[in-house]
């Protein structure tokens, strides 16, 4: 759709922190005035670390907002004086004590653009060692080790990864490295 039959007429800013902002927006559109509440979150990393093996490492982790625990790719925020290169590095470290030598970005992505704005730059992480973690705090991360990109990809395929950033990641990162 052509975004000149639709302009904003106004935006009202309704919540705000530090990794959110919500608002409700006034459009006009060729079948009149429409109401859209879009939300704005702070833009983020996810990483994909493999090592010189091959071996994939993922994070499992209880996640507040669904009630569940899930294994995913590592990710976080994007702090206000970094780069999300500098965020990918930092969030590795953090959560699984990684250190990379090599980050390729992988693109990044849009997660429900239709009323939610929060980018989510890509990082496949390799050249990897190992150290200490550093959590933030309330955070409880268990590393899991998969054999292969190739069975991270079956994880994807079978729904025992489901969260949205990490199947988006573990695919391209698939393709990327032509396996």
């Amino acid at each position: 759709m052509d975004s000149r039959l639709r302009k904003q007429i106004s935006r009202t800013s309704i919540y705000k922190n530090d990794w959110l902002e919500l608002f409700e927006d006034v459009v006009e559109s060729p079948a009149g005035q429409k109401k859209y509440n879009v939300a704005w979150i702070r833009p983020g990393v996810t990483v994909l670390p493999i090592d010189n093996n091959g071996k994939v490492y993922l994070a499992r982790e209880r996640k507040y907002a669904i009630d569940q625990t899930q294994i995913t790719c590592v990710m976080g925020g994007v702090n206000d004086d970094e780069t999300p290169l500098e965020a990918a590095h930092r969030e590795l470290r953090e959560e699984l004590g990684i250190r990379a030598g090599k980050i390729t970005p992988l693109g990044s992505d849009e997660i429900l653009g239709s009323r939610i704005t929060s980018t989510q730059h890509l990082f496949l992480a390799e050249d990897i060692s190992f150290g200490k973690t550093k959590f933030d705090a309330g955070e409880s991360i268990e590393m899991v080790t998969v054999p292969s990109i190739h069975e991270a990809i079956e994880m994807v395929m079978q729904g025992d990864i489901t969260d949205a950033q990490s199947c988006i990641l573990i695919l391209k990162a698939a393709r990327f490295l032509k396996v």
